[in-house]
């Protein structure tokens, strides 16, 4: 490769860190508000509304359009059936049992879960800790 190739090269791997890509950001001390189902498969079927914001509170900024709603996606779009379903589970022991959570949100553009209009959109929750007790 000559030496106009490689400088061509290093410069696109130089600039692809400017241009906005997704990303995900982990949230900790996070109170479950609110758990929703929506069987007619709005944002993913269902969704945890939290007390903190998922665009500014965690380890990352993200860009999620409602930012106090995740979805686990129970339609297994975006993840499997079974890694909701759990996900779902411990937001629900969480709730009832008044414990934080730590959760992780991904708010690529290709993840996010819509309403049945496709007007609106929550970002998905990938992951989810139950930590301690709220005081």
């Amino acid at each position: 490769m000559d030496i106009a190739k490689k400088a061509l090269v290093a410069v696109i791997m130089l600039s692809a860190p400017s241009v906005g890509f997704a990303a995900s950001s982990y949230i900790s001390n996070v109170v479950i508000s609110q758990l929703k189902s929506y069987p007619d498969g709005r944002f993913g079927r269902c969704v945890v509304q939290i007390d903190g914001d998922v665009n500014s509170d965690g380890n990352n900024t993200l860009t999620c359009e409602r930012s106090n709603q995740v979805s686990f996606d129970c339609t297994g779009v975006q993840q499997s059936k079974a890694a909701a379903a759990e996900a779902l589970t411990m937001a629900q022991l969480a709730y009832v049992s008044d414990k934080y959570v730590a959760i992780t949100v991904d708010d690529d553009p290709d993840k996010r879960l819509f309403n049945t209009a496709g007007t609106t959109s929550v970002c998905l929750a990938t992951s989810i800790i139950i930590l301690g007790p709220i005081p």
